[in-house]
């Protein structure tokens, strides 16, 4: 009760004076430093490699969560969500911004067409690529591979050679610790498909590209990057954001699958 009598005078003190400030949006330094023509002297001189690699104070209450910490790695403990409350056991992670919790319904329209895909190995949601075909014809990954479907990563990233030979192949061409592309080309470059168990998933120029705003013109920047992972965990392909957000993913992991099917609006 005592607790509870401090926060309560806290939040009157905090609201008798309240200051309201107003947000300014300001470009980001990767803008600045590139309209300066700076962006690739501040990845050389920080050794980096791009291409390469409102609350309300009645809703407080003095509760205490038991934290188990998991090999100094992590911190869980378990939550209660939705009425009647269903007990989940969640990572308190600063780190993301978003709450995840496993559920056994899929409401999109999307789920009558899921390709399930079996994870080939345990740890992170890896599973076989057939191949990589570019403008139609199988250019990468010919004989199969390993891809790893992961919301933790922006880009789609590759095998370093692949990748260089991919960017060629596109037209884009390093730039300030990037690989840019014309944004007017958008319409005449070659499709890049994944197939996945047996089936073609592909991505346009306009699904594969990053388009920025800059002074008014547009910046166009390719959404594939290179990335070498040794041996015995790679080589590997790792299918980011840039081929998540074009393709509705469920994460099965009761039955140790991927499901895969063309977004929806």
């Amino acid at each position: 009760m005592r607790h509870l009598l401090l926060l309560a005078l806290l939040c009157l003190s905090l609201a008798t004076g309240l200051k309201r400030v107003t947000l300014r949006r300001h470009r980001s330094l990767r803008k600045l430093l590139r309209d300066r023509g700076q962006l690739s002297h501040f990845w050389k001189a920080h050794r980096l490699d791009m291409v390469q690699y409102s609350e309300d104070c009645a809703a407080f209450t003095d509760t205490n969560e038991p934290l188990i910490n998991y090999l100094d790695m992590e911190y869980f403990g378990q939550i209660s969500i939705g009425t009647p409350p269903q007990n989940f056991t969640v990572v308190f992670d600063t780190g993301s911004s978003n709450l995840w919790v496993p559920s056994v319904y899929c409401v999109s329209k999307a789920c009558g067409t899921l390709n399930w895909v079996p994870v080939t190995q345990q740890g992170y949601w890896q599973i076989q690529l057939d191949n990589v075909q570019l403008g139609g014809a199988v250019t990468f990954c010919t004989n199969g591979c390993q891809a790893i479907v992961d919301t933790g990563t922006s880009l789609i990233t590759g095998p370093t050679k692949d990748i260089k030979e991919l960017q060629s192949s596109i037209g884009a061409t390093p730039v300030d610790g990037e690989y840019a592309v014309e944004c007017s080309s958008l319409s005449v470059m070659p499709d890049v498909t994944f197939t996945i168990n047996g089936l073609p998933y592909t991505l346009s120029a306009q699904a594969y590209t990053l388009m920025e705003y800059s002074d008014g013109m547009a910046f166009c920047t390719s959404g594939f990057q290179g990335m070498d992972i040794p041996p015995p965990a790679g080589p590997l392909w790792i299918l980011g954001d840039v081929f998540i957000r074009q393709f509705y993913s469920v994460f099965d992991r009761g039955n140790n699958r991927v499901g895969l099917a063309p977004a929806v609006p």
